[in-house]
């Protein structure tokens, strides 16, 4: 059973597709708790580093202000079951990244839990810290959409993209942090 239950990030990431000028307020909300240029409070006594600074979270505002609505995507078994096999893998052997441990693409997954895979398909792959009353489904997905650090902005261009309609999502605990898996397809 995932960490985050499933229908939680769902919400969010297709609030963020329908509604991205409302979705837009959570990263102000964020970017205006900015210690200074490049660090967030986390908790009381314990602050983030970011990669990018305040630009990686400007620059997410203004893309959500400017994003047309997009229809919500579809949680599909398969590629949820894709995404928690991965997700599994991940926490066990304490790997990161879009390969499974035994070197698998995320394609193999897919193909494996929903066959043969025409079309298009993708995977975002995010991560929030574990602190107690946080809402881990609001910033797992808030942070893939901000992408700090990635300069190609790849997870965001997955949960904005036209191409998918379909997605599965599963998350694991690994070490001290919560990793959500997503799986995208058309």
């Amino acid at each position: 059973m995932s960490v985050i239950p499933v229908n939680e990030t769902l919400k969010y990431i297709n609030e963020a597709r329908t509604h991205p000028r409302d979705f837009a307020k959570y990263v102000k909300k964020e970017l205006d708790s900015f210690i200074n240029n490049s660090t967030l409070p986390l908790k009381p006594g314990c602050n983030y580093a970011t990669n990018e600074g305040k630009s990686a979270w400007n620059e997410a505002y203004q893309f959500l202000l400017n994003q047309k609505p997009l229809p919500a995507y579809q949680l599909n078994q398969g590629l949820n079951l894709a995404a928690e096999d991965h997700a599994i893998d991940m926490a066990k052997s304490g790997i990161f990244g879009h390969n499974s441990s035994d070197g698998k693409p995320f394609t193999a997954r897919i193909e494996k839990r929903c066959g043969k895979a025409y079309g298009s398909s993708g995977e975002n792959i995010g991560t929030d810290f574990m602190v107690k009353g946080r809402n881990h489904a609001l910033q797992t997905v808030m942070g893939l959409i901000i992408d700090d650090g990635v300069t190609s902005r790849g997870h965001r261009k997955n949960i904005f993209s036209t191409d998918f309609k379909y997605i599965g999502i599963a998350s694991r605990v690994q070490d001290d942090k919560i990793i959500t898996v997503m799986d995208f397809h058309s």
